[in-house]
């Protein structure tokens, strides 16, 4: 049930005005079970009102996601969750660290040690009370992606911690969860750190260039911290985070029944702008890598999530041993593009390839090809100076506005037509598989598309839909 309410949170927001008499108690008999949670999945994916005589739980005049993640709350044992702070690093994916770990009290403390995948401390850690084994290494009954190490000849190919397994979000609540194998890393390369002592307790200091900080204690002169990623090609292992007084090794291999802390993060929320549009699309108000409407933010060859100092086919990601566009490993829909004739008809980006769900999680996507035509065909559009940046400012008929900076283009070492053309990536392959779809303008010529070579390095600005 828990994996159920965590889908939902993207779902649209439904306006229906009633009020709750038993907090939780959303069909009216006395008790707050998941029955009533079943009442506002019904509602909001069907607009079924015929088992909900009170479903606004927060009394905001809505049924949103929100009020079932209350009663979820109350379903565990607390009503709201404490709100536990965090850190803003300025890390490129938006991640925000928690300041102390699960358990503890403050940023010094060392908190509780869990084994992988379970989500309550005990007094010994080993194969045989480990809760995702028959006792021993090779008998695996969840999070196993090889036969010969699960019970029985078990697997199930999960690589990642279920939300129910995951020890900060079962002690936190749903907004918060054990940073992934890449969190982890993207924490190491972001910041500098030192080995120093805070309140008398030992541990390592991170700091970004943003200038805030993020202490990670350790109970010795080294430790490691869990992640929520398996390590994929031997299963008794998950990915966890190493330091030691004299360095920070980065990711370690650790045996999952073992006892380790938990430093939890979530993903910052970016701003949209809801210009009304028939598709319901939201458009985020700033590129992806940027901290402001005006900033250019990163740039991207289309499929691939992080920037780079070079961009052409000899540095492109889904590209072998050619000279040209003619040796495509990936979205390919036509054999003479393809590297030794390779095509998966492909025409769309994995979630894994969108620079913007890559970068800022699973509710944002690059848009889509129609999104991009809705955008200017529902607005006006003026070319414009905001903030002295050169750009399109959108209006839509609701009187809302999206604004979208000049940022021109990159190829190979050099920045291109900044402050007079934009370029703006689409998700979608064009008819020639060496090219993709972006939105496209100059100065005071009209708002369009346009295909352009997968290797050009150009702005995302993501949207997603309610």
């Amino acid at each position: 049930m828990k994996k159920l309410l965590l889908t939902l949170f993207a779902l649209t927001v439904c306006s229906l005005s009633v009020f709750a008499t038993i907090k939780g108690d959303v069909n009216g008999d006395g008790i707050v079970s998941s029955v009533d949670i079943t009442a506002l999945y019904n509602w909001l994916l069907n607009s079924d009102d015929s088992a909900i005589v009170s479903g606004d739980q927060d009394g905001d005049g809505n049924i949103t996601s929100v009020d079932i993640t209350i009663i979820y709350n109350i379903l565990l044992g607390y009503d709201q969750p404490a709100e536990h702070e965090w850190v803003d690093l300025g890390l490129p994916s938006g991640t925000l660290w928690a300041t102390m770990n699960v358990g503890a009290n403050s940023p010094e403390g060392y908190g509780d040690n869990f084994a992988w995948g379970e989500t309550t401390p005990k007094d010994v850690y080993n194969w045989s009370n480990y809760q995702w084994c028959m006792g021993s290494y090779d008998t695996f009954t969840k999070y196993c992606n090889m036969s010969s190490l699960g019970y029985n000849g078990f697997t199930d190919n999960k690589t990642e911690l279920d939300p129910e397994d995951d020890a900060a979000t079962a002690n936190w609540g749903p907004e918060w969860c054990m940073p992934s194998m890449e969190q982890m890393q993207e924490l190491c390369n972001n910041c500098t750190s030192v080995w120093t002592t805070r309140n008398g307790i030992n541990g390592r200091l991170f700091t970004a260039s943003n200038g805030a900080s993020l202490f990670l204690p350790s109970a010795d002169f080294w430790i490691n911290y869990w992640s929520r990623t398996l390590y994929s090609p031997y299963p008794s292992i998950a990915y966890g985070l190493y330091f030691t007084s004299s360095n920070v090794d980065g990711m370690s291999d650790l045996y999952r029944d073992g006892g380790f802390p938990v430093r939890a993060v979530r993903v910052q929320e970016h701003e949209y702008v809801d210009l009304g549009l028939p598709s319901g699309t939201l458009w985020a108000t700033m590129n992806v890598g940027a901290n402001s409407p005006e900033e250019y933010g990163d740039y991207f060859a289309w499929g691939e999530t992080t920037p780079k100092d070079w961009y052409d086919w000899s540095t492109y990601q889904w590209w072998n041993d050619g000279t040209d566009a003619y040796a495509l490993t990936k979205y390919c829909n036509n054999s003479e593009f393809g590297y030794n004739g390779f095509t998966d008809n492909k025409t769309e980006l994995d979630p894994e390839d969108d620079a913007a769900t890559a970068n800022w999680g699973p509710e944002w996507r690059m848009p889509s090809l129609a999104q991009i035509k809705e955008l200017y065909m529902n607005c006006t559009w003026v070319w414009t100076t905001q903030n002295g940046i050169n750009g399109r400012l959108f209006t839509a008929s609701n009187g809302a506005s999206l604004f979208l900076p000049a940022t021109g283009d990159r190829w190979k070492g050099e920045f291109k037509h900044v402050g007079s053309w934009g370029y703006y990536w689409s998700r979608e392959l064009f008819e020639y598989p060496n090219s993709a779809w972006s939105l496209y303008y100059i100065t005071n010529e009209a708002v369009g598309c346009n295909n352009v070579t997968r290797s050009y390095g150009f702005t995302v600005r993501a949207v997603r839909v309610p």
